[in-house]
């Protein structure tokens, strides 16, 4: 019983000293007439920032997946209907840009499906957020097969998630699971 006890403080103390916060991505959501949306959640967590602004996109895939090793490759070769590119492992990212595994391009359809806090309008602490209003689960020159993922950044340093130089210690993106229409 001490030990329990015992623990119980020690998580007690550890969460309100410990706590940092994170953009995290939930699943896309698919919606009546062959739209869908994605979500994300602002959380507290262990590993995060001290910082409330970031945000989530929904980004796609075509059937046949590029292997990426830069973003730079995949915006130079985003199909019709693409905006920005990301290179991304298919495992959720951690700190940084990557995960483990071989990477591959994602792009956000066009126009952009991004929902971004800001210093005048920052994240709320457990509320859930839209990407954006639905959209078509199959853009514009895309394949047959298109997969989707919402894709969020979080700041470790202010403003670096809309920075496309950023290093991979001044942002932190974090790709929820993939879902196939």
């Amino acid at each position: 019983m001490r030990q329990v006890l015992h623990a119980g403080l020690i998580v007690a103390v550890g969460v309100m000293v410990g706590c940092k916060f994170q953009v995290v991505p939930r699943a896309v959501e698919p919606l009546a007439q062959g739209k869908i949306v994605g979500t994300f959640k602002f959380e507290r967590r262990w590993q995060g920032t001290d910082l409330n602004t970031g945000g989530g996109c929904l980004v796609f895939q075509n059937a046949a997946p590029l292997t990426c090793d830069g973003g730079a490759f995949c915006q130079a070769n985003k199909p019709a209907g693409a905006g920005y590119g990301y290179c991304l492992s298919k495992s959720v990212s951690v700190w940084g840009a990557q995960g483990k595994g071989p990477q591959q391009c994602w792009w956000q359809p066009a126009p952009a499906s991004c929902l971004r806090g800001t210093l005048v309008e920052p994240l709320k602490v457990g509320e859930v957020y839209r990407t954006t209003p639905a959209v078509a689960a199959k853009p514009p020159g895309s394949k047959p097969v298109v997969r989707w993922r919402v894709l969020t950044c979080t700041n470790i340093a202010q403003g670096k998630c809309a920075d496309p130089n950023a290093g991979d210690g001044e942002r932190m993106y974090l790709a929820g699971p993939i879902w196939s229409n």
